[in-house]
């Protein structure tokens, strides 16, 4: 076993760490398929914790490396942005993507799912 298979099993042992995976894809294949639109979870709910956990970590680094403090107002403008986009996403984005595929999946489809 190599040096990154170890890593790896560490990481799938610990359910704590299984909440950073998706932030770094490292998420298998297998984990992403869903038979229908209501058991996807709600990824941006659940990464929410461990991106404030990242933060964190990010102020306490820059402290202990003496780099300039952290910005408030560049905080709160990237978090402003970032709820924006996802509201955004949530209502026009998303309406639309979904349209499209079924469109796409109704006329051109090639074979139907077994689900």
């Amino acid at each position: 076993m190599d040096n990154s298979s170890d890593v790896l099993y560490l990481i799938k042992a610990s359910g704590f760490f299984q909440g950073f995976l998706p932030l770094f894809y490292l998420v298998p294949p297998s984990h992403t398929y869903f038979r229908n639109v209501e058991e996807v979870p709600k990824y941006v709910n659940e990464a929410v914790p461990y991106f404030l956990i990242l933060l964190f970590v990010e102020i306490v680094v820059r402290w202990f490396q003496g780099m300039p403090k952290f910005r408030l107002n560049d905080a709160i403008g990237s978090l402003s942005a970032g709820i924006i986009m996802q509201l955004a996403q949530d209502v026009v984005i998303k309406s639309f993507k979904i349209y499209v595929y079924i469109w796409i999946y109704k006329n051109y489809h090639i074979i139907d799912l077994p689900w």
